[in-house]
C-alpha cells in the first residue's frame, strides 16, 4: 500500500515486487518465481527505459546464479513478460480512441450547436425567451446522447474496444456531458452573426483540446493555471469518466471529482444560456443595420 501511494503521489515513477524464495527459486530452477515491475504507463519512454533496464538485470543475474551453461542447455533463461493492466492489447485503438472520442463527442456537438444559434442570428431569428431557450438545449441534448449511445454502445463494439465497465455510471454521466456541450456550443454561437464565422474560431480549438485533456500529458504535469483552464472544457471532465466508466469499470465513488466538475459546467453554462439574455426577447432586427 505504501508503494503503491508512493507512485499515486508521483514521488515514485514504480513498484518493484520480487516474489518470495525468489533467490532459492532461482538456484532450484522452479517456475512460478520472478520479479513484477508495476510502472505508470502514462509515461512511454520513461515506463519503457526501466523495464528493459529491469530486464537486462534480471536476464544477468539469472545467468550468474544459474550458470550460463545450464541455461544455454535447458533454456532456464530468465523470462520477461509485459502485461499492460489496461491497455491490454498495447495498441493505439484501445489508448488512443477512447480519449479522441469524448474530443469528437464534443466537439461535433459544439460546432453544431454554435452553428445552429449563428445562423439564425443571420437570418435575424433570433428568439431568446427562456421557453426557446431551453427547448433548444433539451432538444441539442438529446442528440448529443444519441450521438453518445452510438459512440459507446456499437462504434466501441465494432471495433472491438474495451467497454461497459460501469453502463450504470455512463448512462448518468453521458446526459451531463451532452447537456454541458449543448449549453456551452449554444452560448458560443450566440457569440456570432454567422455560422461559417463561428466554425471558423472554433474548428482550431480541436488540437489544443486534445492535448489539454490530460490524455497525452497529465494535468498534474501541466503549469497550474493552464490545468485549471482546462477542466472549463467538458472533455477533460468527461475522458476521466468515460474512461474510468468504459474501460477501467469503476465506480460512481470512484469517479465523484470529475463528475460533479461535469455538473457545475452543465449549470455554469446552462444558466448564461437559459438567463444571460433571456429577458432581450426578439433582437430588434434593425441593430446589425445599424451596427
Amino acid at each position: 500500500m505504501a508503494a503503491r501511494e508512493e507512485v499515486r503521489q508521483r514521488r515514485a515513477d514504480g513498484i518493484l515486487y520480487l516474489s518470495k524464495g525468489l533467490g532459492g527459486a532461482a538456484l532450484k530452477g522452479r517456475p512460478g518465481a520472478g520479479a513484477a515491475l508495476i510502472v505508470n504507463g502514462a509515461y512511454f519512454v520513461r515506463a519503457e527505459g526501466i523495464a528493459r533496464a529491469l530486464g537486462d538485470v534480471v536476464r544477468e543475474q539469472a545467468l550468474e546464479v544459474t550458470g550460463a551453461l545450464t541455461a544455454r542447455h535447458s533454456g532456464s533463461g530468465a523470462t520477461i513478460v509485459m502485461q499492460p493492466l489496461f491497455n491490454t492489447t498495447g495498441g493505439y485503438r484501445d489508448y488512443v480512441f477512447p480519449a479522441i472520442a469524448n474530443i469528437i463527442l464534443q466537439q461535433t456537438l459544439l460546432f453544431a450547436s454554435a452553428r445552429l444559434i449563428a445562423e439564425r442570428r443571420r437570418r435575424d431569428d433570433w428568439q431568446r425567451d427562456r421557453a426557446t431557450a431551453l427547448s433548444t438545449w433539451i432538444a441539442m441534448t438529446l442528440i448529443g446522447i444519441f450521438a453518445g449511445l452510438f459512440v459507446f454502445g456499437f462504434a466501441f463494439w465494432v471495433q472491438d474496444v474495451p467497454r461497459t465497465g460501469n453502463v450504470p455510471g455512463l448512462l448518468l454521466a453521458l446526459p451531463v456531458f451532452a447537456a454541458t456541450v449543448a449549453a456551452l456550443g449554444l452560448v458560443a454561437g450566440s457569440l456570432f452573426r454567422s455560422g461559417d464565422d463561428a466554425l471558423k474560431l472554433l474548428m482550431p480549438t480541436s488540437v489544443p483540446l486534445v492535448f489539454l485533456a490530460g490524455f497525452a500529458w497529465p494535468l498534474d504535469e501541466m503549469p497550474g493555471w493552464l490545468a485549471t483552464i482546462a477542466w472549463f472544457s467538458p472533455a477533460t471532465a468527461a475522458m476521466h469518466l468515460f474512461i474510468r466508466f468504459n474501460q477501467m469499470g469503476a465506480s460512481i465513488a470512484e469517479a465523484a471529482t470529475p463528475l460533479l466538475v461535469l455538473i457545475g459546467l452543465m449549470i455554469g453554462y446552462g444558466a448564461i444560456w437559459c438567463f444571460g439574455r433571456a429577458h432581450a426577447g426578439r433582437e430588434d432586427p434593425t441593430s446589425d443595420a445599424a451596427g
